[in-house]
């Protein structure tokens, strides 16, 4: 009785955690696709702009190839502070992210908002535990494995972060 009990509850977590995955999917594809503006109306200022879409879950990010100099879209995750657009990468191998340290100019989209910009590699140790703070709160995801982190001892929010292969990129945003 004991062992069909504990099935049943990881039943019930693994059908929760589908759900939700299932529910995110479906946002970020209304995110992508939409063309409306959230606020009803259209913002005048970077930063009224920015605070309209950044509850949106992805971003379209357009960068240009280092030796073709070809336009390449990817989509993101993301996360504005102020007039600041920040982007996480698992991997700072991607082609994505070779090309815009060789080509730092770029393009992104926000549901129906698109910005042109200057990307660069995030290495402050302060401006890390930020974008990781504003990631976090965003997304469950990310603060799943932050809790994971912290039950097994270690203390992502007060030790330097160590992001293996990943990293962070800011996007300096330019009025067009």
């Amino acid at each position: 009785m004991r062992m069909r009990t504990w099935v049943l509850s990881g039943l019930a977590i693994v059908g929760g955690i589908v759900l939700l995955v299932g529910l995110v999917l479906v946002h970020d594809m209304t995110d992508v696709f939409s063309n409306q503006v959230r606020s009803g109306s259209a913002a005048n200022s970077l930063g009224e702009r920015l605070a309209g879409v950044a509850d949106g879950s992805v971003l379209r990010l357009t960068h240009y190839g280092r030796k073709t100099g070809a336009p390449h879209e990817v989509t993101t995750w993301f996360a504005v502070d102020g007039e600041t657009v920040y982007i996480p990468t698992s991997d700072r191998g991607r082609q994505w992210t070779r090309n815009v340290l060789k080509t730092p100019r770029v393009r992104i989209r926000i549901g129906p908002e698109s910005f042109a910009g200057t990307i660069m590699p995030v290495s402050a140790d302060p401006e890390m535990h930020r974008v990781y703070t504003l990631l976090k709160n965003k997304y469950w995801t990310i603060w799943l494995i932050a809790r994971g982190a912290e039950l097994s001892g270690r203390d992502p929010d007060h030790e330097p972060l160590d992001l293996g292969r990943g990293g962070f990129f800011r996007v300096e945003i330019e009025e067009e």
